[in-house]
């Protein structure tokens, strides 16, 4: 018997994406980078190949973006694809040899039935946008943490909750009016037509769904498994399935000492548990629309102690940071920097103010380098102190990764 999800991706494979393109722009190596940096500490095992399984695959983003990612950084990876619509897997499989990534591993079916096989087959497990159209979420998770090797990580996106304000309310709606089924022309005059006080028409979202095409518009607004999640739902689920070590991503979006200005607020937040923390920012933000996340059945490591005790470290921007023409007029002046933060579609401006230094080490960083040709000319404690806070800021916004070949 077939699943309402695999009939549904079987109709529309999700996404759509121009993998040529891809292939010719930086995401992969920066997708590939994020993998490394938050899945590994920053370290690539050199005695071995690292065993990658893209979890409920869909049309091929996912295996396309870290095939051609491991590809660029030079790191040797063996590749499994998962998906329980056939036709999303012929997709993904044609959408893969286009880009030159043959020796892929397909597999057709349900990820619960990962259960079944050896444990610990895989060192990273992508899981993206699935969490939230399986039918058993805590039963999918389990699977995935056996499939899991010991010091694995699986990286996840699940939508979240609040920024989704509207769109189930609007999903309810259309299906009752027009069946399981709906016509998406009719479903979309209904959304055109929503009065300006309609929870969806003020959600940010809103604009971009009326632009979007039929199978990103289908996938948002008529699939027939849908759910969302707040950050302690996510806790609760990894955590059942063994996998309690979370890092979720941006940080600063989800450090409510970040976003509050009152100090006893900031205190307050600040002796709560990391958990009870990360759903007080988001109901700060209010607009998170996905949480992407990390987890692990370990601690995760620090890519920060990778980076400062191996001089072989790439150090990697995945964004350019724009510096005044004048900043090198006085070596004593702070510069004024305006960082803007894109996630998800959605852009924050962050002010800040670099020290001569650290405008010297963002130069440096307009192409991926070693820490050893980083620190060259800087005196130990000033480079220190700069790379630090830099690191730190940098990171928040998970614009920095560090790769080594170890």
């Amino acid at each position: 018997m077939s699943d309402v999800i695999q009939d549904f991706y079987d109709q529309r494979p999700y996404p759509f994406f121009d993998h040529q393109r891809l292939k010719n722009s930086k995401a992969p190596a920066q997708k590939a980078a994020a993998a490394i940096h938050h899945g590994f500490g920053g370290i690539v095992p050199s005695d071995k190949k690292l065993r990658i399984l893209i979890a409920g695959g869909g049309s091929g983003m996912g295996l396309v973006l870290l095939g051609l990612g491991f590809t660029a950084l030079g790191i040797d990876a063996d590749f499994t694809y998962l998906d329980i619509s056939e036709t999303s897997r012929k997709t993904a499989e044609s959408r893969a040899n286009a880009v030159g990534l043959t020796e892929v591993k397909y597999l057709t079916g349900n990820i619960e039935k990962l259960s079944d096989l050896p444990a610990g087959q895989y060192d990273y497990i992508d899981f993206v946008g699935v969490l939230n159209h399986v039918a058993n979420p805590q039963g999918c998770l389990e699977a995935l943490s056996h499939a899991l090797a010991d010091d694995g990580t699986i990286a996840c996106m699940a939508y979240g909750r609040t920024g989704r304000t509207g769109i189930y309310e609007f999903q309810k709606m259309v299906f009752q009016l027009l069946g399981p089924e709906p016509d998406i022309t009719i479903a979309r005059s209904i959304l055109e037509a929503l009065p300006e006080n309609n929870w969806l028409r003020k959600n940010p979202l809103y604009e971009h769904l009326l632009e979007a095409d039929d199978t990103e518009f289908a996938d948002a607004l008529l699939n027939p498994r849908d759910r969302a999640f707040n950050t302690s739902d996510l806790q609760e689920l990894f955590t059942g399935a063994g996998l309690a070590h979370l890092r979720f991503t941006p940080p600063m979006f989800y450090d409510p000492a970040a976003i509050l200005k009152n100090e006893e607020s900031v205190r307050a937040a600040k002796a709560l548990p990391s958990s009870d923390q990360r759903l007080i920012a988001e109901l700060l933000l209010g607009d998170l629309n996905k949480h992407f996340l990390y987890a692990s059945k370990q601690e995760l490591l620090s890519a920060y102690e990778t980076a400062i005790s191996s001089p072989e470290a790439l150090i990697c921007l995945n964004t350019k940071l724009k510096l005044p023409d004048n900043t090198g007029a006085d070596q004593n002046e702070a510069v004024h920097v305006k960082i803007a933060v894109e996630f998800d579609g959605r852009k924050r401006n962050i002010s800040t103010h670099l020290s001569a230094t650290e405008v010297e080490l963002v130069r440096r960083l307009g192409k991926p380098v070693s820490m050893f040709a980083l620190k060259d000319g800087f005196s130990p404690s000033d480079f220190a102190k700069a790379f630090e806070r830099l690191y730190r800021m940098l990171t928040a916004m998970d614009m920095m990764h560090v790769v080594h070949r170890a």
